[in-house]
């Protein structure tokens, strides 16, 4: 199922083995037998990073993208459990279990080292405790508490590359999450995502922090993006690029990719940090496209384009005021 899944017999190949490093690192650090493993049955997943073609920073501007996965990715082995508690590990981190309870209202979220338990959770963990915490919110009822689970995430993707492995544990969390309790049979999800699009515009949300339709949204990791990285990872095919247009996520068309042709991507060793100043300057960008939209009365800045087409004298816009020109100053 994985070689029809993924174009390449090395890849696979790749897969399969951090598939075995993965399920020793398990085993070791919550200390399953064998036999235990072979019980509850494991469940494996791959979430591909991505590949912008065409269109970098288009998403919360509501432009278009042409988007393809990659054979690098994440993968993740998760073993469902019969309680609501939540194990999280990781390949990069040793003796380091990252504990979430979907029955708790406050959770205790802690990080454990050998035997000894810490309050603050590591920060690899962040994107994962986001998910899980966006999920309970949005699928938990008062009838009864949302199936836990077991997983542990490895990667072959470059760490901080620019080819959204953050984005991959978004999507790797509801993956897990909708396996133990089909989050996508519930009400819920079915009347506020009733389409796929509908779907990776929600998993950008997880991240974002917005609300989409009726999933109320909450903090987010603190990073103001749309949905195009999640939009690639969940809506890309093999041996194609997509085409979307976002605000709404739309699929827009499809291109089949000549066989003759490969992507090669080479990494430059600059890291692209979402924290920080990093987290500061991107935020800044995705805010001056929503402020400046909405100094022309529109959601984004495509919409400004189609409007006005490109007319650059403030004087012919509706409504334009000297507080107005006060608000453009400031985004400059």
């Amino acid at each position: 199922r994985l070689a029809q899944r993924i174009s390449g017999q090395t890849a696979v190949e790749e897969k399969v083995q951090m598939f075995k490093t993965a399920a020793l690192r398990m085993a070791e650090e919550l200390q399953l037998s064998a036999n235990e493993i072979k019980d509850r049955q494991v469940h494996a997943f791959v979430l591909p990073g991505r590949i912008e073609v065409l269109g970098k920073h288009t998403d919360y501007c509501g432009g278009r993208s042409v988007l393809c996965a990659t054979t690098k990715g994440i993968c993740m082995l998760m073993i469902k459990r019969t309680d609501s508690k939540v194990r999280l590990l990781s390949t990069k981190f040793k003796n380091s279990v990252v504990v979430f309870d979907f029955g708790a209202k406050d959770p205790t979220i802690g990080e454990i080292d050998g035997h000894a338990d810490s309050k603050e959770p590591p920060e690899w963990a962040n994107y994962p405790l986001t998910a899980l915490k966006r999920l309970r919110s949005n699928f938990s009822n008062g009838d009864s508490d949302l199936t836990g689970f077991d997983a542990i995430l490895t990667s072959d993707l470059p760490k901080a590359a620019g080819m959204s492995s953050s984005s991959c544990v978004i999507c790797a969390m509801f993956m897990a999450a909708d396996y133990c309790n089909n989050l996508r049979s519930t009400k819920a999800f079915r009347s506020n995502l009733p389409s796929q699009e509908d779907f990776f515009e929600y998993l950008g949300c997880i991240e974002n922090g917005q609300t989409k339709n009726g999933l109320v949204g909450s903090k987010g990791v603190g990073t103001f993006g749309g949905s195009e990285d999640h939009t690639a990872i969940m809506g890309s095919k093999a041996n194609k690029l997509v085409i979307y247009k976002y605000i709404p996520t739309r699929r827009m068309d499809e291109i089949e990719f000549p066989s003759e042709l490969v992507f090669v991507v080479a990494v430059s060793g600059v890291t692209a940090n979402k924290t920080g100043n990093a987290m500061e300057k991107y935020n800044y960008q995705s805010l001056c496209a929503s402020e400046g939209s909405a100094l022309f009365g529109k959601r984004h800045l495509a919409a400004v384009w189609e409007t006005f087409g490109g007319t650059t004298a403030t004087s012919t816009f509706p409504s334009w005021t000297q507080e107005d020109d006060r608000r453009l100053e400031d985004l400059k």
